[in-house]
């Protein structure tokens, strides 16, 4: 009888419910976080305990045997915090273990596609939020920058900003999930927010003068469009619009 796989909702966790289910002979029913588990009433329930040693054995071993593509679509298709993603996971890491390393290159296999698919749209999110994240210096000389996208992408953007403002105190706040990642120019903290922590970072008070900024750019992106070039289909495709709540010039 197949069975469900619950893990407690982290990277090295579902990777020893990977481990697991991989070594059965018969496809899990499924594999969910703790916060999306429900009984399943064909499938028996068996709770995974996360071992950050397993976990990185069995990426090694994938790393080792499958390549580093591998090990980073893994990453980047997890990181899509989709429903459903950690079957699709089974799948693909089934197939590639029937099929060696390069049945990665078959694109269109129904076992690769949808988690090269995943790992792409998290891929292209990362890259568009390295450039549209907008930081505000407010109180006590914190860089902070709030936004809404529709992967887990901080994990992977963060190394960007760090690089960027390595002196800089920053924090990043994913404000749908209701958590965030804070610099303190020495290494990098997890943080979680909520609700009430998203109204008050709104509503702190910016740094005396951090308007004046704020407006040089505004007027800065005005000045330089060319109204006769205005393409706004064009713009909506490279800066799409549900990342414009959170941009100094679309304010």
């Amino acid at each position: 009888m197949s069975v469900q796989y619950a893990y407690d909702g982290s990277f090295p966790g579902v990777l020893c419910a990977l481990c697991a289910s991989l070594g059965e002979k018969e496809r899990p029913f499924g594999i969910v976080s703790e916060r999306e588990f429900q009984p399943a009433l064909l499938a028996p329930t068996v709770p995974v305990t996360t071992d950050d040693d397993r976990a990185g054995r069995f990426m090694e071993r994938i790393t080792t045997v499958m390549g580093r593509h591998v090990r980073r679509t893994l990453v980047r298709a997890f990181l899509s915090d989709l429903p459903g993603r950690e079957l699709r996971l089974y799948d693909y890491l089934a197939f590639l273990r029937d099929r060696g390393p390069r049945g990665d290159a078959c694109l269109t296999h129904p076992s690769v596609a949808p988690v090269r698919d995943l790992a792409r749209q998290v891929t292209v999110e990362a890259h568009r939020l390295t450039g549209l994240a907008r930081f505000a210096r407010v109180d006590e000389g914190l860089l902070l920058a709030l936004m809404e996208p529709r992967h887990l992408i901080l994990p992977l953007i963060a190394p960007h900003f760090i690089r960027r403002f390595p002196a800089e105190r920053w924090a990043m706040i994913d404000v749908g999930r209701g958590v965030g990642l804070y610099w303190d120019t020495k290494e990098p903290h997890e943080i979680e927010s909520g609700p009430e922590t998203t109204r008050l970072l709104n509503s702190i008070p910016v740094e005396e003068g951090q308007d004046i900024y704020e407006k040089m750019w505004r007027r800065y992106f005005k000045d330089i469009a060319i109204p006769e070039r205005r393409n706004p289909r064009c713009q909506r495709r490279f800066m799409p619009v549900r990342y414009w709540k959170y941009l100094t010039e679309k304010r």
